[in-house]
């Protein structure tokens, strides 16, 4: 089978295409550029027969192809913007000179990366979808081109338009607001519309009434927090804004149209150094790692915090409609990816665990529960090429808003702008002292301080001294600590080698804790400190009987500085074990002059 034209100056690379002797076959050739006229293609096809002669046909077919600079697309239709009321369409004309075989519509959401195609059914030179549904549009917008297919062997691709979103009237319902008055009841929310009033009375008040603190407060935070109608009164695009409101109500947005962008001029937000409360402009989740993603090159550029079930907390998704906070350490420009990079996340695990930060390095994560719920996240550790000052190992504190109960790590750093760290990472050493406060609003909450488990060498341990109670723990040995919020409470984490700890946890001031467990059966411990400023102080405790007679005397020596336990396992003078029953014990301190007394009552049961 072979194919020949009577003008091979028009067209090239002629051949013949078929895939067994019963099929049709495909005659292939490309146009020469800037070469029209009207060629004769002839193929002709011999039949061999069982493979002698006089068994052989041949057969001839002619055809015409004409080559022409005429487009097959006369004109598309791209409307700018959707609304329900209106009867845009998404049309294309042919020219009148072609027999088209069909029409493809190829098209697929702004914020999508695969294409769908439709055929369009069309009469004559018309072809077009009228008034696409909000689906078809889906959440920002619609990109499209047409494929028009003619003449048996001609294929044009159009140009490609976009289609955004107009929403007429009340515009958008802002979705999943929860109303009370607490605390937890606050919410950050953004409008993911570029809106036609952007006022707060046009797009809250018309809703909400007039405002009025007692049903419903709006707040931007802008390096601190600020009420409405303070240093703010409009609603912008890419921020977030902080939202109680008492009784339920619906909110609408008003109108407005959806940002003009694709995924070569994504939306952008502008962040100054420092805490930035920031909002989502599109009317889908993203996912903040790739929002990192694409902004590699924006050095400095933190973790999204968000505030969800009354606490704020790190968080991977950034939800429609709703806001969060994100810390640069400069003033920069971030773009915020309307379509996943190539390689996007599908989103990370909310489960803070303890990490390792490599073969050279190790963490401690410090977290706080109130109330069932992580308040707070922070952390301590050790890593090679770490820094004494701020490094991407460290992370700052959350600003403190004062009308939500908050509970912060505060590292202190002087020497950075920001100077509160709530995890701090410092280069290797044998020994460390970190100081931090934890600073806490809540209210008559318990919070429960609890940190991830490190394995040590056998020779160092790492203890976590509560400055305001007088208190130690040893963090190898345990991996929690509870403490009464609602107050500022500084602690120390010393880590190090045995000699180490015995020079450093001592304590701030002379102390006695109750004794435990009581009532006991075995033995009972009490707990008591000497402080780091006394060289030696004479301890004694004696046991009383309910007459009033000395049992026995446990205790009574002279103790250096540091945190002790002494223990009584119920036996009197003579090393006998005293009946069950109601003691009192009475711990006298003894420093220079003055004499401090401790009294109560203890249980002994039987065993």
């Amino acid at each position: 089978m072979t194919a020949k034209a009577d003008k091979p100056e028009l067209l090239k690379d002629l051949s013949v295409e078929y895939t067994s002797p019963q099929s049709t076959a495909i005659v292939k050739y490309t146009p020469i550029p800037d070469k029209l006229g009207t060629a004769i293609i002839t193929v002709t096809v011999k039949d061999d027969g069982p493979g002698t002669s006089p068994h052989v046909n041949t057969i001839s077919r002619s055809f015409n192809v004409r080559i022409t600079d005429i487009p097959l697309v006369a004109e598309t239709s791209f409307p700018e913007y959707y609304t329900s009321s209106s009867t845009e369409t998404i049309g294309i004309t042919v020219h009148d000179n072609i027999t088209v075989d069909k029409v493809e519509l190829h098209y697929r959401h702004l914020n999508e990366n695969d294409w769908k195609i439709e055929n369009l059914s069309g009469n004559g030179r018309n072809y077009n979808i009228p008034t696409p549904a909000d689906v078809f549009l889906g959440p920002v917008g619609i990109e499209y081109f047409f494929v028009v297919s003619a003449n048996g062997t001609l294929q044009e691709e159009s140009n490609k338009g976009k289609t955004y979103i107009k929403y007429i009237g009340d515009g958008l319902p802002v979705p999943d607001l929860i109303f009370g008055d607490t605390e937890a009841h606050y919410q950050i929310v953004s409008i993911p519309l570029n809106l036609a009033k952007k006022d707060v009375p046009s797009v809250f008040e018309d809703d909400l009434g007039t405002y009025d603190p007692t049903q419903w407060r709006l707040f931007h935070y802008v390096d601190s927090a600020v009420e409405y109608p303070g240093k703010f009164s409009t609603i912008e695009a890419g921020k977030g804004y902080w939202l109680i409101i008492r009784r339920g109500k619906n909110v609408d947005t008003g109108e407005g149209t959806t940002f003009k962008v694709d995924r070569s001029t994504p939306f952008e937000i502008n962040l100054k150094k420092g805490w930035n409360q920031i909002g989502n402009p599109y009317n889908f989740d993203l996912k903040w790692d790739d929002v990192l993603q694409v902004n590699t090159g924006v050095s400095g550029l933190g973790k999204l915090n968000v505030f969800e079930d009354g606490t704020l907390k790190e968080s991977n998704t950034l939800k429609k409609f709703r806001g969060g906070f994100v810390f640069s350490e400069n003033d920069v420009k971030i773009s915020i990816p309307v379509v996943l990079p190539v390689n996007g996340s599908n989103g990370r695990t909310g489960e803070q665990t303890a990490r390792s930060l490599g073969a050279d390095g190790w963490e401690v994560q410090l977290n706080v529960k109130s109330s069932g719920n992580i308040q707070s996240i922070g952390g301590i550790g050790m890593k090679t090429d770490a820094l004494p000052g701020k490094d991407p190992y460290d992370e700052v504190a959350l600003p403190n808003f004062g009308f939500i109960q908050q509970v912060n790590f505060n590292f202190e750093h002087p020497e950075y702008f920001y100077p509160h760290f709530s995890k701090d990472i410092v280069p290797v050493s044998e020994n460390h002292i970190w100081e931090f406060v934890l600073q806490s609003n809540t209210k008559g909450d318990l919070l429960e301080l609890t940190w991830s488990s490190l394995e040590l060498d056998e020779d160092y341990n790492i203890s976590l001294l509560d400055i305001s109670d007088n208190k130690v723990i040893n963090m190898k040995e345990q991996n929690s600590y509870s403490i009464p919020g609602g107050k500022d409470r500084k602690f120390k984490v010393i880590y190090g080698n045995k000699n180490f700890l015995a020079e450093n946890v001592k304590p701030e001031f002379v102390s006695f804790e109750k004794p435990y467990p009581n009532p006991f059966k075995d033995y009972i411990s009490f707990p008591f400190a000497v402080s780091k400023s006394d060289k030696e102080i004479l301890i004694q405790l004696n046991i009383y009987d309910v007459t009033g007679k000395v049992v026995a005397t446990p205790v009574n020596k002279h103790f250096s500085p540091g945190f002790y336990e002494e223990k009584w396992d119920g036996n009197s003078f003579n090393g006998v074990k005293l009946k069950p029953g109601v003691y009192i014990y009475k711990m006298t301190i003894s420093k220079d002059n003055d004499i401090n007394e401790h009294k109560g009552r203890l249980i002994l049961e039987y065993q």
